[in-house]
């Protein structure tokens, strides 16, 4: 993802199955709804402190076990 982004769009990433990993920039303040709903391959999520808001069902049908979210604090 590009470091210009600030915001992850509702559905962005929805049902991308060959998704196995993000690294969310740190310019990123908000992650919308179902961003990633359905990204039944990703593994790994690293979210920075600035984002402020993450959306309703945004990682939603991600099989909790096999995900490892990290969080960058500032």
């Amino acid at each position: 993802l590009p470091n210009s982004l600030t915001a992850i769009s509702d559905n962005a990433f929805n049902d991308c199955t060959s998704l196995s990993n993000v690294e969310i920039p740190s310019n990123v303040t908000i992650i919308g709804d179902s961003a990633f709903f359905n990204c039944s391959k990703l593994k790994t999520v690293t979210i920075p402190a600035s984002v402020i808001e993450i959306g309703e069902n945004a990682f939603y049908t991600i099989p909790d076990d096999d995900i490892d979210f990290t969080i960058i604090e500032s």
